[in-house]
């Protein structure tokens, strides 16, 4: 179950990324979905196959580019705790 949860959140950390603009409306996001230019990048970057399962496609990025947008936010928490901790652990002292 956990290996499914990481595949979602990494595919969804791609569908976000992949979004120009980071569109994180979704009001935004569905008036962009029907944009033929839009699909075009979408399928080039991420293999979906908007040619042939338009309205397929467009429901896995509406679903997945909220998560994205958390997944992103919660790797970005994550990287500047460790950057605090490493800057608060004590440091080595030489000695003499």
């Amino acid at each position: 179950m956990r290996t499914l949860q990481q595949r979602r959140e990494r595919y969804a950390l791609l569908v976000w990324q992949a979004l120009p603009g980071r569109l994180d409306r979704p009001e935004s996001l569905s008036k962009r979905l029907e944009s033929r230019s839009l699909h075009r990048l979408l399928q080039s970057r991420l293999a979906l196959p908007f040619d042939t399962h338009p309205q397929e496609c467009k429901k896995i990025v509406r679903a997945l580019s909220a998560r994205g947008l958390e997944v992103a936010a919660n790797q970005l928490g994550t990287l500047v705790n460790r950057s605090n901790a490493a800057r608060s652990a004590p440091r080595p002292t030489l000695r003499k």
